[in-house]
């Protein structure tokens, strides 16, 4: 718990800090004082772990009715930027015509999908993707997707169109992958091959349509930053830096979508374990190497507790912090490339302070993650 509280902390999400809120919630040796859970939070009540079941539920009715509406304005924003020649060109240079054409299968797949709503798309009731830095994600073998509670809810109409295009993206074509985010580092001097091939390329002829672009009127040039100067040892590093960040998140994710599923088939029906049973060995190395307590109850039947459910989030909620912040980090001046990016990544796994409670456990999480980076648990 002291873990989970030192993690909030991080993030300015409590009122007092977490070593004085043990204290309150632990007045002494073996006593755990429940009154005082409600007065040591600064959070909101939707940063509060609720329901594991509605981090993958279906559209309301209300929200599957913005959403279509949303859907349409975003096949209308592919069309404008399928028109777009000049736009196309600058984005993704000699590439263009293979970036026109998955456009269109784009919008294709968002008109299917939202037509076939209730099993094309599901979306995060519980907030789960805000806490694990997800907005979302397709997998085009089965023509799925992901969609965050926000993004359901239409809550941000750019931001949904946006989303809506970038997983749409996915589903058109398996080339279409992630290479880095919008305006990550890297983002503006990747090469035509991976740009082409990156969902979040796509996004920017319809944030310059919607007017939130970052690279408004910029020709994206490979090697090069969006101030027009090369792109130096210490750009490259960054970019590395975050891409090995990036995969030890999206690997976090699955991992706790992984334990989440578990806790879901055992909340519907807690007598029977024989699902658990079958992912033990995954779910008892996920909770070594992520400090949960699931790994504590041996030889115990398994049980996932809504703290287990916390830290796992948690963990995927530093990956993405751990990304966000690379560009803090001092970059060595001097050595090989791979030294200098591993040294940015100890920089601000460090800088965080608060992965596992064991210093020397951080990295080997971080590693480990990225070792399972879509392969799943």
């Amino acid at each position: 718990m002291r873990r989970a509280l030192r993690r909030m902390d991080i993030d300015i999400a409590l009122r007092t800090g977490a070593d004085d809120v043990m204290k309150k919630l632990f007045p002494k040796a073996r006593t755990f004082d429940e009154t005082a859970w409600a007065g040591v939070l600064g959070t909101d009540e939707m940063d509060v772990y609720k329901k594991a079941a509605d981090a993958e539920a279906k559209l309301r009715p209300g929200d599957k009715a913005k959403l279509e509406a949303a859907a349409r304005d975003a096949a209308d924003e592919i069309d404008k930027a399928m028109a777009d020649t000049a736009g196309l060109k600058e984005v993704f240079g000699s590439k263009w015509k293979t970036a026109k054409a998955r456009y269109a299968k784009a919008k294709a797949a968002l008109n299917k999908a939202i037509k076939n709503s209730d099993k094309a798309i599901d979306t995060d009731y519980n907030r789960d993707d805000p806490q694990t830095g997800l907005g979302g994600w397709a997998y085009f073998p089965t023509q799925h997707m992901h969609i965050g509670g926000d993004v359901a809810e239409v809550l941000d109409r750019n931001e949904t169109i946006i989303t809506l295009i970038h997983e749409a993206c996915h589903l058109a074509d398996p080339d279409v992958d992630d290479h880095g985010y919008y305006a990550s580092d890297g983002f503006f001097g990747m090469s035509e091959a991976l740009k082409v091939n990156n969902a979040a390329h796509y996004e920017e002829l319809p944030a310059r349509s919607l007017g939130v672009s970052r690279f408004a009127t910029k020709t994206f040039t490979p090697g090069k930053t969006a101030s027009g100067a090369k792109e130096t040892f210490e750009d490259e590093v960054r970019r590395a830096a975050s891409e090995y960040l990036r995969k030890a998140w999206d690997a976090a994710v699955d991992a706790h979508a992984f334990v989440r599923d578990v806790a879901k088939k055992l909340d519907a029906n807690p007598k029977s374990t024989a699902f658990a049973k079958k992912k033990k060995k995954s779910l008892l190395e996920i909770s070594k190497m992520e400090h949960l307590t699931i790994h504590w109850q041996q030889p115990k039947p398994i049980t996932v507790t809504t703290l287990d459910l916390s830290l796992s989030e948690g963990v995927a909620h530093a990956m993405s912090w751990l990304q966000d912040h690379t560009d803090q980090q001092a970059v060595p001046s001097s050595g090989n490339r791979k030294a200098a990016v591993s040294a940015v990544v100890d920089g601000v796994i460090s800088h965080y302070g608060e992965l596992t409670g064991d210093a020397g456990e951080d990295r080997k999480l971080v590693d480990w993650l990225v070792k399972h980076y879509r392969k799943g648990f």
